[in-house]
């Protein structure tokens, strides 16, 4: 496990592992504020996967990301909710979040959940629901902090 200083530099540093293709390297997963390699210790041990993983984070180069944009509605059933929550009303959240540019830092538990970073400091604030909805319709955006 390989501390970064947050979801962006995790980000970045495991592209960068990735991109090194170190032959012993099984995989290598970003999460929240650190990377998860996992390696074959039959081709190297600790001490030699540290060496190298050492040296690809000092040589690693930014990473260049990418624009994208989505076709959004904002018509949820908790869109009153969250406005009434972040203070902002529900015209304000649809303005903060189409204000804010949101970026991808990791992956999570299923394919396609992305954990975005960027929200707007007012829905920041708004906590997870008591109860987690049991399914949520495809293309849906929650708040959430982790």
């Amino acid at each position: 496990m390989i501390a970064a200083r947050d979801a962006q530099g995790a980000a970045e540093l495991a592209e960068g592992i990735r991109s090194a293709s170190i032959a012993s390297v099984i995989d290598v997963v970003g999460g929240a504020d650190s990377v998860l390699v996992t390696y074959d210790p039959l081709a190297t041990g600790p001490p030699e996967i540290e060496d190298t993983l050492s040296s690809v984070i000092t040589r690693r180069k930014p990473r260049i990301a990418r624009t994208l944009a989505f076709d959004t509605c904002f018509d949820g059933p908790d869109l009153a909710e969250v406005g009434n929550l972040s203070g902002l009303g529900s015209d304000g959240v649809r303005r903060a979040l189409l204000a804010s540019p949101l970026r991808v830092s990791f992956i999570g538990f299923s394919p396609g959940f992305a954990y975005l970073s960027g929200l707007p400091r007012a829905l920041r604030r708004v906590g997870r629901r008591a109860a987690p909805r049991l399914s949520v319709p495809a293309g849906s955006l929650a708040l959430g902090r982790c």
